[in-house]
């Protein structure tokens, strides 16, 4: 176990996690397992191997089966004609590699669990009852497998983020934030509020943070909700657009979400109170929900708050 362990940490970093996995699955099913099975499980020599259909259904086998020695000759040609500078460090590997046994390079270790994820993942498409026509087709799907990116490939899955919806034209913009630290755990928790005003350009024209103290988040939410929605009473623009992170409070101030929290009712009921006054006067007031990506500028007076300032700039 000491070389497959020091195999491998040796592995490349284009080996995926799935590769390492499996690579697993064979030394604990093989190297740690395979006598246990082969002494308590005398059943498993009258299995026919799921490729050849020859042999025994054991791992030992699996290393010296034809098909496999067909692929593995196959997929090392033509890594060295694409690779020829790995001429000295990849060749047709013995039976033992397969487990990662012996000193293995880097680019040796990348085809063999390779290979390896595509005997495994073929020898389970057979047991479920799929068929070949012949060996050759099986020999040829294994091929291909080998470089197909769906085995191989590294991939992550990156979440694209929403853009904001358009600002009316003529419309002012606000942002607005909460931020709360320590919930959850013990000791004292630390919250602030922010907004932010754009006017109806891109940059910051004013903003204002404040300490909230042991506040949860969704209140802090809603307290930077009301310092935006004081601010539009006290200047009364035509058309104000206030864009949150919060779904939560968004849906709530739009009518659309019960507030079912007792600690949020008394903020709900003064922000209405506030677009109440504000809507009296035909002055228009919309609220939107925006990914946190885009409200980077309030959640920084955000947490100016939550570190203890009470502060503004034009506001």
């Amino acid at each position: 176990m000491q070389e497959f362990f020091g195999n491998l940490e040796r592995m490349p970093r284009a080996a995926t996690d799935h590769h390492r996995t499996n690579m697993l699955m064979w030394a604990l099913n093989g190297l740690a397992t395979t006598h246990r099975v082969s002494t308590f499980r005398q059943d498993i020599q009258d299995t026919p191997f799921k490729l050849c259909g020859s042999g025994s259904d054991t791992l030992l086998h699996l290393t010296e089966c034809p098909v496999v020695q067909r692929c593995m000759v196959a997929v090392v040609r033509q890594h060295l004609l694409e690779n020829p500078q790995d001429a000295t460090s990849v060749a047709v590997w013995a039976p033992w590699a397969h487990l990662l046994q012996g000193q293995l390079e880097p680019a040796q270790i990348l085809l063999i669990v390779r290979l390896n994820t595509v005997v495994w993942h073929v020898r389970c498409v057979v047991a479920m009852g799929h068929h070949f026509s012949g060996l050759d087709e099986l020999v040829e799907h294994m091929i291909r497998s080998c470089s197909d990116p769906i085995f191989h490939k590294r991939t992550q899955k990156r979440r694209r983020p929403l853009e904001p919806p358009a600002v009316p034209e003529h419309a002012v913009l606000y942002k607005s934030d909460g931020a709360a630290r320590g919930q959850g755990q013990r000791g004292e928790v630390k919250s602030g509020a922010g907004a932010v005003f754009y006017g109806t350009g891109a940059s910051v024209e004013a903003w204002v943070c404040t300490c909230l103290g042991d506040m949860s988040n969704n209140v802090a939410e809603y307290i930077g909700a009301l310092l935006v929605l004081d601010r539009i009473e006290r200047t009364s623009p035509s058309h104000s657009v206030l864009q949150m992170d919060s779904m939560l409070v968004v849906n709530q101030l739009q009518g659309c979400w019960r507030i079912i929290a007792p600690d949020l009712i008394p903020y709900f009921r003064q922000a209405n109170a506030l677009i109440g006054r504000i809507r009296q006067r035909d002055l228009l007031i919309e609220f939107a929900h925006i990914k946190r990506e885009f409200n980077k500028d309030a959640d920084a007076k955000a947490n100016l708050g939550a570190d203890g300032a009470d502060t503004q700039h034009n506001w």
